[in-house]
C-alpha cells in the first residue's frame, strides 16, 4: 500500500512540476519569420552587409516583374542596390507574414520611398522624378539552416509606373 501511495505522490509531483515549470521554447517558424523580417529591416536601414549575412552563398532571387534572376550574394546585392539607388529612402512595412512550418515564408509588404536616383529597368533607365511612391510587393523566402536560400519577388510595377507619372 505504501508503494502505491508513494507512486501516486510522485506522479502528482511530476505532474504539478510540469504544469508550472515550462522550458522556454522557440519554434522554427518564429525563427524563419524573424530571419525574413530582419533582412527587410536591414535593407530599409541600408545595412546591406547585414542582409547578406542572412543569405546563403548560393542565394537565388527571381524578380518576376523584370524577368531577371540573380544568383549568389553579389548579384543579390546588385538586386538590392537597383532599388536603393533609385529610392535611397525606401522603407519596408509588412502587411502580412506567413510561414508553412517547412522554411517557406510568405511576405506581403508596402515599400515607400522617393524616386531621387536613376531607376534601371531592363532595356532602359528612368531618370529621377522626385515623386514619392508606395510599391506593393509579395515575396516568398525559402529558409534553410538559418539562411535565406531563395527569394521570389512579385511587384505591382503598373502602380509604380503610374505613381512616377510614366503610365496612366
Amino acid at each position: 500500500m505504501n508503494k502505491i501511495i508513494c507512486y501516486l505522490l510522485f506522479a502528482i509531483l511530476v505532474s504539478a512540476f510540469s504544469c508550472t515549470h515550462k522550458e522556454p521554447t522557440t519554434s522554427a517558424t518564429d525563427d524563419h519569420i524573424s530571419i525574413s523580417k530582419k533582412a527587410h529591416s536591414f535593407f530599409s536601414e541600408n545595412k546591406f552587409d547585414s542582409v547578406l549575412n542572412l543569405a546563403s552563398e548560393t542565394i537565388q532571387v527571381i524578380n518576376y516583374v523584370s524577368g531577371q534572376t540573380f544568383n549568389g550574394k553579389q548579384e543579390f546585392l546588385s538586386f538590392m542596390m537597383g532599388f536603393k539607388t533609385a529610392f535611397p529612402d525606401l522603407n519596408i512595412n509588412h502587411t502580412h507574414v506567413f510561414e508553412d512550418g517547412k522554411g517557406n515564408v510568405a511576405l506581403e509588404f508596402e515599400a515607400t520611398g522617393t524616386h531621387t536616383g536613376p531607376l534601371v529597368v531592363p532595356g532602359d533607365t528612368i531618370a529621377p522624378t522626385g515623386k514619392s511612391v508606395k510599391l506593393f510587393v509579395g515575396e516568398m523566402h525559402r529558409i534553410e539552416n538559418g539562411k535565406i536560400v531563395s527569394i521570389h519577388n512579385y511587384q505591382d510595377s503598373g502602380s509604380l509606373m503610374a505613381q512616377l507619372g510614366l503610365m496612366k
